[in-house]
């Protein structure tokens, strides 16, 4: 079994990946830091429409009944816990 490096593109990409992944990590961190957990943790719950969004347009996926039916229900708790504070 032979590994062979990824071109010049490939880890021009993994470093941009990484960059942009570990900026990401800072600023959630700092988010947790200055701002209530409940909410920046309901905002994390925008994921799921960003997943579904480009597992649509990517792969032509459309969700199930029983995912957006769970997707609600999250949605739906997400936004009460933020109003409620």
């Amino acid at each position: 079994m032979s590994v062979k490096q990824p071109a010049f593109a490939g880890r021009t990409g993994l470093a941009i990946s990484f960059a942009l992944g570990a900026a990401g990590q800072l600023v959630l961190t700092f988010a947790f830091r200055y701002a209530q957990a409940a909410v920046v943790a309901s905002v994390g719950y925008s994921a799921l429409v960003w997943s579904v969004a480009m597992g649509w347009i990517m792969f032509g996926h459309v969700p199930d009944a029983w995912s957006v039916v769970g997707m609600a229900v999250i949605a739906v708790f997400g936004v009460l816990l933020v109003l409620r504070r």
